[in-house]
């Protein structure tokens, strides 16, 4: 009998003597009834629970084979696929028990899967259908959640979706259920008392704008308070704490239990960062927690949620006559609602390539759930009107192979040619960067603009092309070019960004031109607005300023 290459390792990694094998009651099964499906099944299950996940892909292929896989089966195979990021694979899988059996909950799953290769669209539909069928609220908050980057979506529609979400949630396990409304504190000649509400703050914070803000603020005119969720005393990279900070470790408590807490704290401003990042912390905001409560940073488009007061945006994200569009009040800050500083490594920049390939680069790091039908409708119609320029795709989802024929296929029914795209998979964060070293021009992904990938892009030298789209999360990228030395590189129309970039595809002069840009990207961008902390703090504490004005002192 030969040993399989998991055998063998074991022998290495135990010296000699392997372990008994886990699965082997389960495979003498098998072995003994080659032909039972519900045994396979058993199988291919048990390995990979036990971590065995080629193995049990192998089983199940085994079972596949065998014929007559009930609807349930197919499920449980795309569900594995997808948790293993082959989002491809689980799309057919889900599809194969769909046309067996209709089940909510696989439309639920299903969903995910388009999700995370760009149908946002066909997302949506799925877990819409699921939620009004079932009322389950993963399905609600999954319908909340993408609706912003639908392409088929409006403002208005998006606003809908989350106030509905918010019905179901305040009806859920997970609201505050708090008795006691905030009541605003005395005003004192001292700081603000201005807190902030993250389940994310121990997480590197590449090209984020949390700590640009937070250590910029003016303590003799804010005393900053952090409801943090991450683990007590986890170490927050690229915090500036200062004497009068207080951090508050939330991890252990409940919605209702931070309500409280914020209460109890006398706080005159709280301001969200989590937004639909966290979705066990949005049940905090079925009320109000503090006399003012802010929506900022992750939140681009409306909460939907009874509990925030205002949403902090700028004059490019929400244009004036939106305000209809949001159950929060809008407040617009001078500079872009976003501002970012450099405190990591990164690789040093280099020449663009086309000086070398003798033919244009565009390229994206946009993660794959952004790259929506539109958007390969639109780059490819840059690739049709540039003969021979490439266009250079990287992101985690892009490791699978399959998904990558997914992606490839997506392109040739638009007429473009496999050997005209390059794609490669994810990195650690400093050879990631250097993905950037592969493109001349960068392309954002709409109607869910980059934020962090449009900034290190252009920390790279590479200049982004983007335009001013529809509704808050397609101008995300505009909020931030249009605060640095690229306006420019801001088109007023999806159209308009193609004929751009069509037109500095043919350009004899753009290699040059980029060269010359690529290399005094860094300093400009120092210089700009959308990296000026301390002026983003003083528009932000002025913004404080003019709310408590507005508020009607207590008796």
């Amino acid at each position: 009998m030969t040993a399989s290459s998991d055998d063998f390792t074991d022998f290495l990694r135990f010296g000699g003597a392997a372990p008994l094998d886990p699965f082997a009651a389960l495979k003498e099964k098998v072995r003994r009834n080659p032909l039972d499906g519900a045994a396979l099944e058993e199988l291919a299950e048990a390995q990979i629970a036990g971590g065995r996940i080629l193995d049990g892909f192998a089983t199940y292929n085994t079972r596949i084979s065998l014929g007559n896989v009930s609807a349930p089966t197919w499920a449980r195979i795309g569900a594995a696929m997808d948790r293993q990021q082959e989002y491809a694979q689980a799309i057919a899988c889900f599809a194969q028990s769909l046309a067996l059996e209709e089940a909510p909950e696989v439309r639920h799953m299903m969903g995910r899967a388009l999700f995370k290769l760009g149908d946002v669209d066909g997302a949506v539909a799925m877990h819409s259908s699921a939620a009004q069928e079932t009322g389950n609220l993963a399905a609600w908050f999954a319908v909340a959640t993408l609706i912003p980057g639908a392409p088929s979506a409006t403002p208005e529609t998006i606003l809908a979706a989350r106030r509905d979400f918010a019905a179901v949630l305040a009806r859920s396990p997970l609201a505050n259920r708090m008795k006691r409304a905030p009541k605003p504190r005395p005003r004192t000649d001292g700081p603000l008392r201005v807190g902030y509400v993250s389940s994310w703050l121990e997480k590197p914070n590449y090209m984020r704008p949390t700590w640009a803000l937070i250590n910029n603020h003016d303590r003799s005119k804010v005393e900053v308070h952090l409801f943090s969720d991450s683990a007590e005393g986890a170490e927050m990279i690229g915090y500036d704490p200062q004497p009068t900070d207080v951090i508050h470790a939330t991890g252990k408590l409940d919605n209702t239990q931070l309500g409280k807490l914020i209460c109890k704290t006398e706080l005159d401003i709280l301001i969200d960062i989590n937004a639909y990042s966290t979705p066990e912390r949005l049940g905090t905001f079925t009320q109000p927690v503090a006399p003012i409560c802010l929506a900022w940073q992750n939140h681009f488009a409306p909460s939907g949620l009874p509990g925030f007061h205002g949403i902090v945006g700028d004059e490019q994200s929400v244009k004036p006559g939106e305000e209809g569009v949001f159950n929060e009040t809008v407040y617009r800050l001078p500079t872009s609602y976003l501002t970012f500083t450099v405190a990591h490594k990164a690789p040093p920049v280099v020449d663009p390539p086309c000086l070398t390939n003798g033919h244009i680069t565009f390229g994206s790091l946009c993660v794959q759930y952004k790259l929506t039908p539109t958007v390969i409708d639109a780059w490819s119609e840059i690739l049709k009107g540039v003969p021979g320029a490439t266009l250079f795709l990287a992101n985690r989802a892009l490791e699978s192979g399959e998904n990558r024929v997914w992606l490839t296929e997506r392109f040739a029914e638009r007429g473009i040619d496999t050997d005209r795209l390059i794609f490669d998979g994810g990195a650690e964060h400093y050879d990631y960067l250097k993905n950037y070293d592969r493109m001349d021009i960068a392309l954002d992904a709409f109607p869910y603009n980059g934020g962090t990938t449009t900034v290190e892009a252009i920390w790279q030298g590479v200049p982004v092309l983007t335009f001013d789209g529809d509704r808050w999360a397609s101008r995300t990228s505009a909020s931030l070019i249009c605060y640095t030395h690229l306006k420019d590189f801001v088109a007023p129309s999806r159209q308009a960004m193609i004929d751009m970039a069509i037109r500095m595809g043919n350009d004899p002069e753009t290699p040059a031109r980029l060269k010359e840009m690529r290399h005094g990207m860094r300093d400009a961008l120092k210089d700009a607005p959308v990296c000026d902390g301390k002026r983003m703090a003083q528009s932000m504490e002025a913004l404080f300023d003019r709310l408590m004005a507005q508020r009607t002192d207590p008796a």
